[in-house]
């Protein structure tokens, strides 16, 4: 079985933008995330305050199905990433029919999430339009709620411990989604 979409997918600041962007790199895969168009977004249309964020988000998440169908209709494999709330997958899976989905689902801890969210708004490393700064009582709530957790989709999920990239639970993790993509693309099935 080949995937044709890899999903990852987990909390904000869980690591996934990480995760997915070194997976696209290594095995040269294009990387649809929802970030990237939102902030393209931004800068063509300009930004305003968190309510105005969450609507251009809402937005690009569509656009986000649309690249990946795309993709999908073109058999062209692709990895797909967001901040996927679990009952995005029954959407996912009616948005890229018969799809066989790997899903890589980056975990940390609560705390380790807020930490990341806040400081990478702290160090600008984020668009200023996505407001950050006044969403990090929402990502407390639903990170109380468990609402990141894996998605209900087709095919595999494998789980990558991301509270530090640089514990060997981590990278052990990642080489596991690495070889088995790697071994499943060399079969062609």
């Amino acid at each position: 079985m080949m995937y044709s979409t890899i999903v990852i997918s987990g909390a904000p600041g869980s690591g996934k933008s990480t995760v997915a962007e070194r997976l696209s790199a290594e095995l040269r895969l294009p990387l649809l995330a929802k970030d990237a168009i939102k902030e393209s977004l931004f800068r063509a249309i300009g930004w305003g305050d968190r309510e105005f964020s969450r609507k251009l988000g809402a937005a690009s998440f569509e656009v986000l199905l649309s690249l990946a169908l795309s993709f999908y209709q073109r058999d062209i494999p692709f990895i797909l990433e967001s901040a996927f709330r679990k009952d995005d997958g029954q959407l996912l899976s009616n948005a890229l029919p018969g799809a066989i989905f790997l899903q890589v689902h980056c975990h940390a801890d609560k705390a380790v999430c807020l930490r990341r969210f806040s400081e990478r708004d702290s160090a600008g490393q984020r668009h200023p339009g996505h407001a950050d700064s006044e969403g990090v009582s929402d990502l407390n709530s639903y990170l109380d709620d468990d609402l990141f957790g894996p998605l209900a989709l087709s095919g595999r999920c494998l789980e990558i411990d991301t509270n530090d990239f640089h514990r060997d639970s981590y990278e052990s993790g990642y080489r596991a989604v690495v070889t088995m993509l790697k071994s499943r693309k060399s079969q062609g099935s």
